[in-house]
């Protein structure tokens, strides 16, 4: 029978505390990473977003029927939604539609005047400083989807049957 020496199941417990927040830590990154932007509301005449994060500008890109790309650009406290449409009030065609959201994030005077100074000396270094600290987004925060319109109206995809 073997017995626990002094001292030992410290560094045990020390080494199983390390593996755990080794495995679990990514999988917080991957999670802050793929944060929705926004909620989405669908509703027949379009469709609503609901930004989850503070920002500058949200770009909003819609690949139509036809290969036609809608893009338009919203500040803060404007209503983010795709109505379907046109600006000559025609409705916009039947298919299948993609979107994506960009968020240009919104930025201090100090770190615009920090990315400024790197743009100048073409250093890239201030920037991995600003991300580093929590300043400047580490990847670009998008989201992106896909609907269909039919008859005029967004359509909810219909989920198949459990066969099981």
């Amino acid at each position: 029978m073997r017995t626990n020496t002094p001292g030992r199941l410290p560094h045990f417990t020390i080494a199983l505390l390390a593996g755990a927040v080794c495995c679990v830590a990514p999988l917080v990154v991957a999670e802050e990473q793929h944060r929705e932007v926004a909620e989405e509301e669908i509703r027949p005449a379009g469709i609503t977003w609901y930004p989850h994060v503070e920002y500058q500008s949200l770009l909003l890109t819609v690949s139509i029927p036809g290969g036609q790309v809608l893009r338009r650009e919203f500040k803060p406290g404007q209503t983010v939604a795709f109505p379907l449409v046109d600006k000559a009030g025609s409705l916009l065609p039947n298919g299948s539609y993609t979107y994506e959201l960009r968020v240009t994030p919104l930025l201090t005077p100090e770190v615009r005047r920090a990315l400024a100074a790197s743009r100048a000396t073409r250093s890239d270094s201030v920037v991995r400083t600003l991300q580093a600290t929590g300043k400047l987004p580490n990847t670009a925060l998008t989201q992106s989807g896909y609907f269909s319109v039919a008859g005029g109206s967004v359509v909810m995809p219909v989920p198949e049957p459990d066969t099981r």
